[in-house]
C-alpha cells in the first residue's frame, strides 16, 4: 500500500512518518487480521500519522518512531474495534455459527403468507377513501367509535355509519366474501 497520507490542514505527512507507518503494515495486518477494508486501515493510518505529528509539533522528534508508531496505531485499532462500527468486523468469525442458529427458529413474521396478507390488505385500503381508511385502520388499531370521532371531528354515529357502509362496501367489492368482523 502506497502511503499518502495527510495532516489535519491536508499536507502530506513527513516521509520520516510515513515511511515509520509503512514499516508498522504488515505487523498490523498480522495482529489485526479482522480488519481488512483497505479504506478503515488507510483511515487508522492516517489518524495515527496526525497524532505523531502533533506529537511531534509539541515535543520535538520521536527517537524510537517505530515503536511509537506501533503503540498509537495499536491503541487507535483496539479503540476502533471497540466502538460500534468496529463491531461488525469483531463478530463476523461467528456469522456462519449465528446464521445457523437462527435457521432453526422458523419466521413468526414475514412468512409468505404474511406477506400475501399484507399486500391483499394494503390493495384493499388503496379501494377506499382517507376517511374511510382513516377510520377502518383506528377500528382494527381497537378505539371505539366514540374515541374516534373524537380524533376525526366527527360524531360517533358517523363513524358507525361510515364503518357500516366501507364493510358493505367491502363485500362487494371482495365479492360477497366480505371481511371478519370486529
Amino acid at each position: 500500500m502506497a502511503l499518502m497520507l495527510t495532516d489535519e490542514n491536508g499536507n502530506p505527512l513527513s516521509g520520516r512518518i510515513t515511511s515509520s507507518l509503512d514499516r508498522v503494515l504488515p505487523r498490523f495486518r498480522r495482529r489485526f487480521p479482522r480488519l481488512n477494508d483497505e479504506a478503515v486501515i488507510a483511515d487508522l493510518l492516517e489518524e495515527t500519522g496526525r497524532r505523531i505529528h502533533r506529537h511531534e509539533d509539541r515535543h520535538g522528534p520521536v527517537k524510537k518512531l517505530h515503536g511509537f508508531a506501533w503503540t498509537i496505531l495499536h491503541n487507535i485499532a483496539i479503540s476502533y474495534l471497540r466502538r460500534a462500527d468496529g463491531s461488525i468486523e469483531r463478530n463476523t468469525d461467528n456469522s456462519l455459527k449465528a446464521a445457523n442458529q437462527l435457521a432453526q427458529f422458523p419466521a413468526r413474521l414475514g412468512n409468505p403468507e404474511d406477506v400475501e396478507q399484507r399486500v391483499f390488505y394494503r390493495e384493499v385500503l388503496e379501494q377506499l377513501s382517507q376517511e374511510e381508511r382513516s377510520i377502518l385502520i383506528r377500528k382494527q388499531a381497537g378505539y371505539s367509535s366514540k374515541e374516534i370521532a373524537a380524533a376525526m371531528h366527527l360524531s360517533a354515529s358517523r363513524v358507525d355509519q361510515i364503518v357500516f357502509r366501507t364493510r358493505q362496501k367491502l363485500k362487494r367489492l371482495l365479492g360477497g366474501k366480505g371481511e371478519k368482523q370486529q
